[in-house]
């Protein structure tokens, strides 16, 4: 057993072995989990792209479920007929090199890799001898996730449908992972290979859901483009790697936790060595003049800007280079992708260049594990940072100053993903001002002061007067919120499917807890919640190289312990235990009854096929004829108002409505009746028509607003989806009512909470015990 030599230090204490092996071997018996048992996924996995990341996350998600270790079974090159010299020459080449291959594998929660050597003996192995000898005892397999294409064994006599029947006799549990569709196509490897060879670059991004990029050490080069101010970073590019046409190239690199802007040529450099064979990356890093001889960078390509030609002087050659750094500098600030720019400490920092808006917009996100307590004091000092710093330490001044910045907005919320809670920090202003200013720039340093400046008394304790200000307006505002009572059956419902587990966690803590803080726990928490919270800042609009290293550098004084968090979606948040089905009536002094409906069964929240649950939402409760709606219209004495929304990280759909006491079993089987229509397929097909098109529609006005897109791209990563909306549309495009039909079968009510008025609940529940509903304030 080996461990990968790459530094996995961003990724915190979170062990990776890579075991290369010949698991014919005799010797090699005790090579699965050293304790328990664990889930496999198998596949070349060359590219890692969209699919096989909905493969792999979903085998971390069902493993951190069943407590199992997640594992890779993979080959040491394409697994072509043994007879060839070289496998990977009978298919033009590979996507990436192993070792890109391990870390994204690594960084996508795989603990370990088993690289078996793809040799005569190897596949001489039978179906047969592969699943009991090679998954069930030596990988000590009892998950097993796979594509619905996959075969193995000897003459790949072995199907997805043979691994199902053996784990359904050996009590194995097999996943066969659907393949996903982008615009038309199945996301495989071998049409990445085709796009990637003539230069179709916006479509390998596509389907391998990030851009294209080649790793490798810089070797030193003739030192030309030094004496000319454009040093290049020279890298050999290993012969087995497919490689898009020669030319030059808008790219982005990575140097250890930074990544910069940068101008790649791929090619022979005919210019300065015409006798040249090997094929080189040469790159020219923007705002970065240090050696990085020895240094592995990461190359990702963004766009074709002209084919590799020979000059006839290097001054020619020297001019050209000139236009090819100006056009890409003009080309990078209107390229609205997310790109990470650093990330140091366990600290992120992610940019989202855009030239179309006045303004610009950055987001501060802290997120940490739920707990009532943590929560409370995080949503608590959320607020109190948010209102005031040292130099503006009263709202007065602190509007003031934000007013001052063409009238800046610094607002804060609180959101729960899963049995994690997330306080996010957003402040937005105009780029300029008409006195030349720099209005973001300074509003950068001041969201930045709220956070790692507040104002503390002579002992470094925060201010009494303050805390106990933003308690008065916390509690005040949530008892608003809460009086509410379509709020409290929502969180009731949620309470009631969630149980024991974190996630039922109220997105701002306990309510007693808030009331009790004083002022020097909340400073402890401070300090503790800055030094361990996993952070994630997210700019929007237009940035120069000063705003990019003041955002960045901004961080420097916290801590550098290696104790920050940092989620890995599928273990984080965790997947939702979903428990036995709960019904249970309460009474409150309401006019109307009220029912909170839970139904679980949804993908997990890591999947691609998110769109799917869009639509099947939409097809209940928001397309204009939806099904939900027609129980308004065809009972409209009985239910008055009815609504539905998504919980992604329980993989649930909520269901409220407002009914007519001693009317709640009625609506209950009504709603049943319009799911089960969904199943079955039995509604108009007009209905599913026209909530595609809302979907696509909504996603394509994302874009519409700086906000909007920075959110959206937000809610990807948590997920484990950097895709962007081109991406997201080119996957809800292929959506067939079929899938949604399955879908809605697989749907189960776990909740059924039914408020009802007290002053009706004895004579529309008669000889049964109906306790009120738990206090408001106290509960949730």
């Amino acid at each position: 057993m080996t461990t990968i030599n790459r530094d996995f230090d961003h990724l915190g204490d979170y062990s990776f072995d890579v075991l290369p092996c010949n698991i014919l071997d005799e010797d090699v018996q005790n090579i699965g989990p050293e304790k328990g048992y664990g889930g496999v996924a198998l596949g070349f996995f060359d590219g890692v792209h969209i699919g096989h990341r909905e493969l792999l996350r979903t085998l971390v998600y069902f493993c951190t479920l069943r407590g199992y270790e997640p594992a890779v079974f993979t080959m040491d090159r394409y697994p072509k007929p043994h007879a060839a010299d070289n496998g990977e020459q009978l298919f033009d080449g590979l996507i990436q090199d192993t070792r890109w291959k391990l870390e994204i594998l690594f960084e996508l929660g795989i603990e370990r890799t088993y690289i078996q050597q793809f040799d005569e003996a190897f596949a001489s192995v039978t179906p047969e001898e592969f699943l009991d000898k090679i998954l069930y005892e030596k990988l000590k397999a009892r998950l097993v996730v796979i594509g619905p294409d996959f075969s193995f064994g000897y003459k790949a006599a072995g199907n997805a449908d043979m691994m199902k029947a053996w784990g359904k006799k050996r009590g194995v549990e097999v996943v066969v992972i659907e393949p996903l569709y982008s615009d038309g196509e199945p996301v495989l490897s071998t049409v990445i290979r085709k796009a990637l060879k003539v230069g179709d670059l916006q479509k390998v991004t596509r389907l391998l859901g990030t851009e294209y990029s080649i790793s490798g050490t810089v070797i030193p080069g003739n030192a030309q483009g030094r004496t000319v101010g454009m040093p290049t970073a020279n890298v050999r590019i290993p012969q087995q790697l497919l490689i898009p046409p020669f030319g030059v190239y808008v790219t982005r690199t990575k140097v250890g936790g930074r990544t910069y802007n940068s101008v790649t040529n791929i090619g022979t450099r005919p210019t300065v060595n015409k006798d040249e064979t090997d094929v080189l990356m040469e790159t020219v890093l923007f705002d970065y003049d240090s050696n990085l001889y020895g240094i592995e960078i990461n190359v990702s390509f963004l766009y074709f800007i002209r084919p590799e030609r020979s000059f006839n002087s290097f001054l020619t050659l020297t001019n050209q280079m000139n236009k090819d750094l100006k056009m890409a500098t003009s080309w990078l600030d209107s390229y609205e992708q997310l790109w990470k720019v650093a990330d140091n400490n366990g600290i992120t920092t992610w940019v989202l260049p855009s030239d179309r808006f006045h303004s610009s917009v950055i987001n501060v996100c802290l997120s940490s594990p739920a707990d009532p307590c943590a929560s409370a004091a995080h949503a608590f000092l959320g607020r109190i940072l948010a209102s005031c710093t040292r130099e503006y330490p009263t709202q007065t001044e602190f509007t003031k100053r934000l007013n001052d910045l063409f009238g800046a907005e610094y607002t804060l919320s609180n959101r729960r993903e899963g049995d994690w809670q997330t306080v996010i920090f957003r402040a937005s202003t105009v780029n300029r001002g008409m006195d030349n200013s720099k209005p973001f720039h300074s509003l950068v340093d001041l969201v930045y002061k709220t956070l790692l400046d507040p104002p503390l008394d002579e002992d470094g304790f925060f201010n009494v007067d303050i805390v106990e200000r933003e308690r008065r307006n916390f509690l005040s505002d949530w008892n608003a919120y809460i009086s509410d009572y379509k709020n409290y059956v929502s969180l009731r419902t949620r309470d009631l499917l969630c149980g024991e587990q974190l996630h039922g966690t109220c997105m701002i803590g306990s309510i007693d807890c808030i009331a009790s803080l004083s002022s020097t726990e909340l400073t402890r928490q401070w300090r503790q919640w800055l030094k361990t919270a996993q952070i994630t800042v997210l700019v929007a609009g237009r940035f120069d190289n000063e705003l990019k290293e003041k955002i960045v550098n901004a961080w420097d004084n916290l801590p550098n312990n290696g104790g920050r968090l940092r989620r890995l979606p599928g273990r984080e948040p965790s997947p939702f235990l979903v428990g036995d089905p709960v019904h249970v009536v309460e009474k409150a002094p309401i006019r109307m009854s009220r029912l909170g409906i839970m139904y679980s069964g949804l993908r997990p929240y890591t999947s691609f096929r998110v769109g799917e649950i869009d639509v099947l939402n939409n097809m209940l409760a928001s397309a204009s004829h939806s099904l939900l709606h027609d129980i308004v219209r065809q009972h409209p004495d009985a239910v008055h108002h009815i609504s539905c929304r998504t919980f992604p990280f329980l993989s649930s759909i909520y269901i409220h409505a407002i009914v007519t006491p001693g009317q709640e079993d009625k609506v209950l089987r009504a709603v049943d009746r319009q799911l089960k229509k969904i199943a079955t397929g039995s509604y108009p097909p007009e209905l599913f028509t026209s909530s595609l098109e809302m979907i696509k529609n909504q996603l394509i006005s994302i874009a519409d607003e700086m906000e909007n897109m920075l959110s959206f791209r937000r809610n990807q990563l948590t997920a484990g989806r950097n895709i962007d909306i081109d991406g997201a549309l080119a996957l809800v495009r292929q959506i067939t009512p079929e899938q949604i039909n399955e879908l809605a079968a697989k749907l189960t009510r776990q909740v059924t909470y039914v408020l009802v008025p007290e002053a009706e609940a004895d004579t529309l529940y008669k000889g049964q015990s109906i306790n009120s509903a738990p206090d408001k304030k106290a509960t949730l």
